[in-house]
């Protein structure tokens, strides 16, 4: 995407006590839009300015030219207040101060382009589309900013004005009012007496509309049952699941238009289709609306034919259309044609997909929109407005937004009309968008957003079934999540076919590809998720002595699963938009997991982490249609199930003389209604898990609470990132970094942990509190009676001592042919074999001096023992081994957490990797608490144990106080250590 510098930002009001406190409540024209989507608009001009010439003249202009249109249209300028219950009614409060937010931006994006009508990635305008503040809390109620505004500058090339509102506030003619008005004012130099003579004022008073037929209480209701069924049912991410969409614009002149009125009069005649009495007006928004809606279905055939294999449907499957018409001439009583608001009547039909993908197709669609519009009469079927849109969205519905009545391209500024005007949203929901043609000939332009396959069915369409058009040459230019470019060439001319030519996909070779591919699993689309623009200043975190001993290590992987059933529809409309949205929101505080790890190529400079404005980590949705039932389940299945499900953590690239690569990655899996899966893969030189574990938390309630900035701001666990409370009296930077440069030639890359897994397979299995209570009273009871080591004080038998003694022993036990297998190559004596055991402590509170409980980064000590291995393998083994892991502890807790630490990363090299146990994850961590809205997770994995002698430890997910132990073995080693465990179990429990 391409990069937006951010100039400034400005917070615009009406001139000081110009507009009196006042609120306006909602009527029953404005109900139903509660829960749409946010409304986005682009306005570009072809207007050359150097950026000093920018600031200096045109910016200032605009903000004042907007401060005083909005002491007459103040709404947008006012804000949205939800009342968390009936009977309280939502409504639009204005008080005096209140302001619109309106950022300034520069661009480097090619202009020429973005204005072309040539088909094009759709996110290539997002970026200038103004963000929406977002909701806040307030006396129990949401309350929602209205209107945003965004002026980009193309340096020496053009300008565009970006809006984004909520269609509550207005409908498209009180916006278009809005906006000449603006462009008005600004063309004259922000004169007040321009403003106050202009007699065209926007009408506000909202008691002009009577509800004659009782409709308010019946859309309130049903807007409240929405409301309380949805977890977000105001959609103000428009622009999150575009996927691979491109859009273009298609011009219809005049002449164009009337051969296809005469096209479709003779088919209706021709087909024999029913006229009834009265003859259908073939109006251009007739025409046009039946005939792209037909040439979208058959666009979309491919996809429907997938769906109808499962379904029953077939082609007695319904397809939906909606349009709006204005209602200020159509009701019984009179409105002021300058009413400010809305005032729309919503119509919706339907038709069979046979019917419209028939040879009589677009006569059909045209009498059925026809005849809406003839028995239209203002509010007629208007007590369904929000039920039938329920009914209707589940039809494959295509909408209308925008209309040739507005003239969208009289909107000057005093730079002239609009080189290009775009209505954004409908790159989501799917719609059309109908605007009047910009060479002013009366015709008519069409601007849509499909999927390549689709777009390219479409053009072919058109084509088709009006040889007498001309058509524009269309390339389009696709980069699909990174992996494939592609080219086609779109074009016909007035006598024949529209012709296709098109070259092969050029694939590009990439790990993550070969795996998606091989793994059967659909990505369906990838975000870059920055913090919000300028909240975060560009700042450089040296490593401390706790993070460079995790430099050598591999990625840190972790599953969250969720019983969450839910459509693909619900899931890229809702679900997704607020996890991306709540994610950025997250991302302000705990900004170095947007940031990249920069590691210099040769001493004396020294590895540290690197945030710049813009910076973002990956997230990826993807879809799966694998068992989540097993998945979840706690029985022994193959390692590698799971793993499609991790995110692609890219390897660091040179730049300037050092390898930057980024620190986290994110992939939120869709099992269609069953659940979803969260996974996360980032490196541990960047956090341990206390406070990767604190992210997702954060992370959660702000998905939980809506995404709203006051759960952020509220909360005062904020993340400590001042990495000068670390002191390092002894020195043990310098001989980190000495022994990691030692070791940087012949390590791997840290970046594929899960290259040899081999035929493992993973399980996980639990001990209830009364297993650990058993197991403490025989570990204890044995170390008395047996009298091991009985000259020490006694030692402390706690959870974490006797859960990872157990596990130690039994996963050594499982393992003893394959040690057989290996000694038999060894001089060395069985009886003096070594094995390695390694465990990390939080030393938050440990050390001599104050840490603050909420540091971010590592702060860990890590503390490794030995037993021999006959002693583990004998009777006594799991005494032995707790009195073992129970002293390290104790030495821990009284040496302050650094005992042995200068050997952090020499000792790994001598550890024997064969006969080393790694414990990953804690109880403590209290990972089942990571609730997103959706519940406590089903299950949550460690991933990256699969690749080495590890196992993981979480607290039991039926809160019981016991604990969970997942671990991955070859099959054999699995089965072995089942019944091991099964069979202590047992023991524990006999009395």
């Amino acid at each position: 995407m391409t990069k937006i510098k951010t100039l400034h930002s400005y917070d615009v009001s009406p001139p000081a006590n110009s507009v009196p406190a006042a609120p306006l409540l909602l009527n029953f024209f404005d109900i139903p839009w509660l829960l749409c989507r946010p409304m986005q608009r682009l306005f570009f001009y072809d207007f050359p300015q150097s950026l000093p010439s920018f600031v200096q003249t045109t910016l200032p202009l605009l903000v004042r030219s907007l401060t005083l249109c909005l002491r007459r249209f103040f709404p947008f300028a006012a804000s949205l207040v939800l009342p968390p219950a009936p009977p309280e009614k939502p409504r639009i409060l204005y008080s005096d101060g209140d302001s619109l937010s309106l950022t300034a931006a520069e661009s480097s994006a090619d202009f020429a382009e973005l204005v072309s009508d040539e088909a094009r990635e759709a996110t290539l305008i997002h970026h200038l589309v103004p963000q929406l503040p977002p909701p806040r809390s307030s006396n129990g109620a949401c309350v929602r900013p209205l209107m945003a505004i965004q002026v980009t500058l193309f340096p020496n090339k053009g300008i565009c004005i970006g809006v984004q509102f909520l269609h509550v506030a207005a409908d498209g003619r009180s916006f278009n009012h809005f906006m000449k008005s603006w462009a008005s004012i600004h063309r004259s130099g922000g004169d007040w007496t321009f403003v106050d003579s202009d007699d065209a004022g926007p009408f506000t008073d909202r008691q002009v509309i009577k509800d004659l037929n009782g409709l308010e209480p019946t859309l309130l209701k049903d807007w409240w049952t929405c409301v309380g069924s949805s977890p977000s049912p105001m959609q103000t991410e428009a622009l999150l699941a575009v996927g691979d969409k491109v859009r273009a614009t298609f011009v219809l002149g005049k002449a164009h238009i009337d051969g296809l009125k005469a096209q479709v009069l003779s088919q209706l005649k021709n087909d024999d289709v029913d006229l009834g009495s009265k003859p259908i007006h073939l109006s251009t928004f007739v025409v046009m609306c039946a005939f792209v809606w037909v040439c979208m279905i058959k666009s979309k055939e491919k996809e429907h034919e997938h769906h109808d294999q499962s379904s029953s449907e077939g082609g007695n499957r319904a397809f939906s259309f909606c349009f709006v018409a204005d209602c200020r001439g159509r009701l019984e009583y009179s409105i002021p044609s300058t009413y400010f608001g809305n005032c729309l009547g919503i119509y919706f039909l339907s038709k069979k997909r046979k019917t419209l993908l028939g040879i009589g197709g677009i006569s059909h669609a045209v009498r059925a929109i026809g005849r809406t519009v003839d028995r239209g009469g203002g509010l007629r079927g208007a007590e369904g407005w929000i039920r039938d849109w329920k009914v209707y969205d589940n039809r494959e519905l295509v909408t209308v937004a925008g209309s040739p009545r507005l003239k969208v391209y009289d909107t000057d500024f005093g730079w002239g009309k609009p080189t290009k005007n775009h209505v954004v949203q409908i790159d989501v929901s799917g719609a059309i968008a109908l605007a009047e043609s910009r060479d002013g000939d009366g015709g008519v332009e069409v601007r849509l957003a499909l999927t390549r396959g689709c777009m390219e069915k479409f053009v072919c369409l058109r084509s088709d079934h009006n040889r007498s058009c001309h058509f524009r040459v269309y390339v389009v230019y696709i980069i699909s999540h990174r992996f494939q470019f592609s080219l086609y060439f779109w074009g016909c001319n007035n006598s024949g076919p529209c012709t296709l030519s098109y070259l092969p996909s050029l694939v590009k070779s990439s790990p993550l590809h070969r795996r998606t591919r091989a793994m059967d699993i659909k990505i369906l689309h990838r975000y870059d998720v920055s913090p919000p623009a300028s909240s975060v200043p560009a700042t450089a975190l040296p490593l401390t002595l706790f993070d460079i001993p995790f430099l050598p290590c591999c990625p840190v992987q972790r599953l969250f699963f969720y019983d969450f059933p839910q459509s693909p529809s619900s899931f890229s409309r809702t679900t997704l938009p607020l996890l991306v949205r709540s994610l950025s929101l997250c991302l302000r505080r705990f900004f170095p997991f947007a940031a990249s790890l920069v590691l210099p190529l040769a001493p004396p400079l020294k590895p540290h982490i690197l945030y710049s404005d813009g910076d973002s980590l990956s997230l990826t949705a993807a879809e799966s249609v694998a068992d989540f039932t097993e998945l979840v389940g706690d029985e022994a299945r193959e390692a590698t199930l799971i793993h499609p499900l991790l995110p692609h953590l890219p390897p660091p690239q040179e730049s300037d003389g050092a390898r930057v690569g980024p620190l986290m990655a994110i992939q939120v899996t869709l099992f269609p209604n069953k659940g979803i899966c969260i996974g996360v893969q980032f490196l541990h030189v960047v956090a341990d898990g206390w406070s990767f574990n604190h992210f997702m938390k954060s992370w959660a309630s702000t998905h939980k609470f809506g995404g709203l900035t006051t759960s952020v701001d509220s909360d005062d666990s904020s993340p400590f990132h001042d990495r000068g409370v670390i002191k390092d009296p002894n020195g043990l930077e310098s001989i980190f970094l000495k022994d990691w440069w030692s070791s940087v030639g012949a390590s791997s890359s840290p970046t594929e942990a899960l290259l040899a897994v081999g035929d493992k397979v993973r399980a996980t299995f639990a001990l209830g509190k009364a297993h650990i209570e058993g197991l403490k009273a025989q570990v204890f009871s044995q170390v008395e009676n047996e009298d091991i080591d009985s000259e020490l004080e006694p030692i402390h038998l706690s959870t974490f001592v006797v859960t990872c003694a157990f596990v130690w022993v039994c996963m050594t036990k499982s393992k003893e042919k394959e040690h057989e297998l290996c000694d038999q190559s060894s001089s060395e004596s069985i009886e003096d074999k070594l094995c390695y055991f390694c465990f990390l402590a939080d030393c938050r509170d440990r050390l001599e001096y104050s840490i603050p409980t909420t540091y971010f980064g590592n702060f860990v000590g890590i503390h490794c023992l030995s037993e021999k291995r006959n002693v583990l393998l004998g009777k006594r083994g799991i005494p032995y081994a707790a009195r073992a892991i129970a002293k390290r502890v104790k030495e821990v807790r009284t040496g302050g957490g650094l005992r042995g630490m200068e050997g952090w990363i020499r000792d790994r090299k001598v550890i024997d990797q064969e006969d080393l146990v790694i414990v990953a994850g804690s109880p403590r961590l209290k990972v089942y608490d990571t609730d997103f809205g959706w519940g406590r997770p089903m299950n949550s994995h460690v991933v990256h144990i699969d690749s080495f002698g590890a196992f993981s430890l979480a607290e039991s997910r039926k809160g019981d106080g016991g604990v969970e132990v997942g671990l991955a073995l070859t099959r054999v080693c699995m089965e072995k250590f089942a019944s091991l465990f099964e069979k202590g179990l047992k023991s524990f429990m006999s009395p």
